[in-house]
């Protein structure tokens, strides 16, 4: 179980795989806009394991703008630090999780199945 989990999805299922996946006495961030759509969450979860859920507005029409903007001309490619076949996943993640070091820290780990 994860200590902070994010739902940016704006879905129903989504917030619930995201409730589902915080473990004890962790926080659960919900950024999504849900389109006034009801959402069943089983709060028992949130109650025993003592989820922290908060909810954030974290754009504006502006801001988005500027994202979709730089999203379009990023070099996002650069930012791969390290890049796996689906054979060595197990290493990509011990990699990822600091248990394996390398010459260069991991920024984003990719898993390419065409490797």
């Amino acid at each position: 179980m994860a200590d902070l989990v994010m739902d940016a999805s704006g879905s129903p299922p989504g917030a619930q795989l995201a409730l589902s996946l915080t473990g004890r006495n962790g926080t659960l961030v919900l950024p999504g806009i849900y389109k006034r759509q009801m959402i069943s969450l089983d709060l028992d979860i949130a109650v025993t394991r003592e989820i922290r859920m908060v909810g954030v507005l974290s754009h504006n029409s502006r801001a988005v703008r500027c994202a979709i903007k730089m999203a379009k001309t990023y070099p996002f490619e650069e930012l791969v630090s390290h890049r796996f076949p689906l054979h060595e996943a197990e290493k990509a993640i011990r990699l990822t999780a600091g248990e394996i070091k390398h010459e260069k820290m991991p920024l984003k780990v990719v898993l390419d199945p065409a490797m």
